[in-house]
């Protein structure tokens, strides 16, 4: 819609986007916050909520059964993000409901490329938001664990700072994003 616009997209952990968003490298990020974090320099907006799915590589021996249980996960590898994120508290949070706990044998990385990598050669799991863990899916990359444990859903939300004007071009693409939200959000109330 716009050419010519220049498009910089940093994927990276909550308090990384949230520091460049404070220094003025970034327009708006997209994230989960933590219930902790202080936003009184900042403008928050829901998107939606996104439940989190367990998932392996294609072809992972777990991927065949119908159930797996919690305790037969957490013996397994685990590729995670770093302790205090978003996603790690949610994991963590839903692997006690179930009475257990992350085994010592992680990989700690907020990189999803780093994450698909490492799914590939090994039998390691991770959760990652639906709606990723179904594009890759789609693609063969892969595939949900049929486990029973309460998946919390995470919050996403549109940040950008307080007292500082957007650009028309910033402006354009946080009409998109909420655009986006609300359509989602209408498609998940009709299922």
């Amino acid at each position: 819609e716009r050419p010519g616009v220049a498009m910089f997209v940093l994927v990276n952990a909550t308090e990384v986007l949230l520091a460049a968003l404070r220094e003025g490298t970034l327009d708006a990020a997209v994230c989960p916050l933590p219930a902790d974090v202080d936003t009184s320099d900042l403008v928050v907006r829901p998107l939606g909520d996104e439940p989190l799915r367990i998932v392996a590589r294609a072809g992972h021996p777990l991927a065949r059964r119908h159930r797996v249980t919690a305790a037969e996960l957490v013996r397994l590898p685990w590729i995670v993000q770093t302790p205090g994120s978003p996603l790690r508290r949610d994991v963590d949070a839903m692997l006690s409901a179930a009475g257990q706990r992350l085994p010592r044998n992680v990989v700690e990385t907020v990189s999803v490329v780093a994450t698909l990598a490492l799914l590939e050669d090994g039998n390691a799991v991770t959760a990652m938001p639906k709606a990723l863990a179904d594009h890759y899916a789609r693609h063969g990359i892969v595939v949900p664990i049929p486990v029973d444990l309460r998946a919390p859903a995470s919050r996403y939300e549109l940040v950008t700072r307080a007292r500082r004007e957007l650009s028309p071009a910033a402006l354009a693409f946080v009409a998109t994003l909420e655009a986006a939200a609300t359509r989602a959000a209408v498609r998940r109330s009709r299922r």
